[in-house]
C-alpha cells in the first residue's frame, strides 16, 4: 500500500490501487480507469477483466477485488482527475462509477500544447534536388 499524493513529476510512474468488497455474488467484473485533464478532456483510458489471470471471473459475496495499475506519466503539466468504473462483465451495466475518485497535479516535463507528451522519434533533412 502506498500513500496518496497530490503532485507527481512528469516521467514518474503513476500507480493506482482499487480495493472493493463484493456485497453479492457476481459472475464477473471489469474495472476501468479514465484520466481526464482540467478541461475534462479524456486523456487515458485503461482497464482489466478481474480474475482473468487466475481463470476465475466470478466473485463471491464477501470476497475482495484488488486492482493495481502502473502507467508511465507522459501527461502534460496541469491538474488531472481519475474516474473509476466497475462494470458487470456478463450481466451488463455499471456496478459502480466514481467520477473524480482522485486528482493530482503533474509538474515538470517539456512544454506542449497537447495533452500528452509521447516518446517519439522525428527527423528532418534538406536534400539535394533530384536530377
Amino acid at each position: 500500500r502506498g500513500t496518496a499524493i497530490s503532485t507527481i513529476e512528469y516521467g514518474n510512474e503513476i500507480r493506482l490501487r482499487l480495493e472493493a468488497e463484493a456485497l453479492r455474488d457476481l459472475p464477473g467484473l471489469d474495472v476501468g480507469f479514465l484520466v481526464a485533464n482540467a478541461d475534462r478532456i479524456d486523456v487515458l483510458n485503461f482497464g482489466i477483466p478481474v480474475g482473468e489471470k487466475q481463470g476465475a471471473r466470478s466473485v463471491s459475496a464477501g470476497q475482495r477485488v484488488v486492482v493495481n495499475a502502473r502507467v508511465e506519466n507522459r501527461l502534460a503539466g496541469g491538474r488531472h482527475f481519475v474516474h473509476c468504473g466497475i462494470y458487470r462483465a456478463f450481466e451488463g451495466g455499471i456496478a459502480l462509477y466514481q467520477e473524480d475518485a482522485l486528482d493530482f497535479l503533474v509538474f515538470g516535463g517539456p512544454e506542449t500544447r497537447g495533452v500528452v507528451v509521447p516518446e517519439l522519434e522525428i527527423e528532418s533533412s534538406i536534400e539535394e534536388e533530384a536530377k
